[in-house]
């Protein structure tokens, strides 16, 4: 899995953009990849969106700043990566690497898997029937896991530097399954667990309040 620092990748992205020429960076501009078109290149975009049509294939990370990410049916892709805008993935569409979203939420449909992460900062994260290959992570987003979706990983929430800090929800529901922990790292910070019967926790749960439904 990438290493990159994030929120320095995104101050040296800036600056490439405004002086790129390259066919795969857009200024104030969205860029759409039509059904079934293969692309061979990173997608980089700041002021518009990446919207990615179905069945299409693209061997590059998409990343953005004030915009949306947007991945039809059937479709593959890398790295995803966005400021101040949400990524959603259709059904059976494939994430190879991570999602990584600040200031917007992530929503991941029946039948996709994303292969890495799933992180935001200020974003909710909905997964409807999908699989995730490692871990989910949030600084202050409720979690909703729906229609026997798998976490193969744990889910955390990170401590926050701010003084105050709204309560949480994580939601396991409909014969949804995380296999590793759910860990909450700031023990003072109140966040429920809600569980349907059908749902399962393989793991610790720590700093959390577990409630079936």
């Amino acid at each position: 899995m990438k290493k990159t620092n994030f929120f320095a990748f995104w101050s040296v992205a800036i600056i490439i953009l405004y002086f790129s020429a390259c066919d795969s960076s857009s200024i104030n501009k969205s860029i759409r990849i039509k059904d079934g078109e293969k692309v061979n290149r990173a997608i980089s975009s700041v002021n518009g969106n990446i919207r990615i049509g179905n069945n299409c294939q693209i061997s590059g990370d998409c990343r953005t700043v004030n915009g949306v990410i947007e991945v039809g049916q059937n479709s593959i892709v890398e790295d995803l990566q966005t400021v101040n805008g949400r990524v959603e993935v259709a059904s059976n569409a494939t994430v190879q690497d991570d999602i990584s979203v600040v200031n917007g939420r992530v929503y991941i449909g029946k039948g996709a898997s994303v292969r890495g992460n799933i992180s935001t900062i200020n974003g909710k994260i909905m997964l409807e029937g999908a699989q995730i290959g490692r871990d989910l992570e949030t600084y202050n987003g409720n979690i909703r896991l729906s229609d026997a979706s798998t976490i193969l990983g744990s889910i955390r929430i990170k401590e926050t530097s701010g003084k105050k800090q709204h309560d949480l929800i994580i939601e396991i529901l409909e014969k949804s399954v995380v296999n590793g922990d759910i860990i909450v790292d700031d023990k003072n910070r109140k966040v429920m667990i809600y569980k349907s019967e059908d749902s399962e926790i393989l793991g610790r749960v720590l700093n959390a309040d577990v409630i079936e439904k």
